[in-house]
């Protein structure tokens, strides 16, 4: 089903209506998916792109020395698990590399904007919480708050801005992190495990 056809759905139609009526207040989960129509890959996309630099990286070693064990390479190759292949990949290529090839993945020009997005955002929520690193969900949802400031949230931070969320006002949350802070990004399996230690992550999903 492709992201239009969403909307020619009855329960999209249910949804908004109930939303409109102001049965509940909505909170939007968003993937990767919205942002590829802005020319961003998604998860799939980015492990490609960071493979084909594993396989740069790999041939240069080999043209330095013949006899170079690859052997950790091909183990990071046949990784099924994302998390674990982005964490075996940034050692590999080291913490700077890896970190200058995501952001510049996943970083778009600041004149770029997205419909699908926009469209999302007719629904009024309440809340949006990103699974995205890239910034096009905080930019329309705050285009369609009337270019209000919103706070983001991060990930790692749901405990200590917690007031934010329970208030009664518009929240956003990257709760994988920002593009433009790698500090705050949870993209490697140890990111990941460190995130689901909190009490808040937890509390938060539920």
């Amino acid at each position: 089903m492709s992201f239009n056809e969403i909307f020619k759905q009855p329960a999209y139609t249910l949804l908004r209506k109930a939303i409109s009526e102001h049965i509940a207040p909505l909170t939007l989960v968003i993937g990767s998916g919205v942002s590829k129509p802005a020319g961003l890959p998604d998860w799939h996309g980015l492990r490609r792109l960071v493979q084909l630099h594993l396989d740069n990286l790999r041939d240069a070693k080999w043209d330095e020395n013949p006899k170079f064990d690859d052997i950790k390479f091909r183990n990071t190759k046949g990784l099924d698990d994302y998390w674990s292949f982005f964490e075996s990949a940034r050692e590999l290529l080291t913490a700077a590399t890896f970190n200058g090839l995501v952001r510049n993945s996943l970083d778009v020009p600041h004149d770029v904007s997205s419909t699908s997005y926009s469209r999302l955002f007719n629904l009024t929520p309440r809340g949006v919480v990103t699974l995205n690193l890239d910034r096009l969900a905080g930019e329309a949802f705050s285009r369609s708050n009337q270019g209000e400031y919103i706070l983001p949230i991060y990930g790692f931070e749901l405990s200590r801005k917690w007031q934010v969320i329970t208030d009664e006002r518009p929240f956003l949350v990257y709760i994988h992190g920002h593009i433009s802070d790698s500090e705050t990004w949870v993209i490697t399996k140890y990111q990941l495990n460190k995130l689901r230690e909190t009490k808040a992550h937890d509390l938060f999903l539920s």
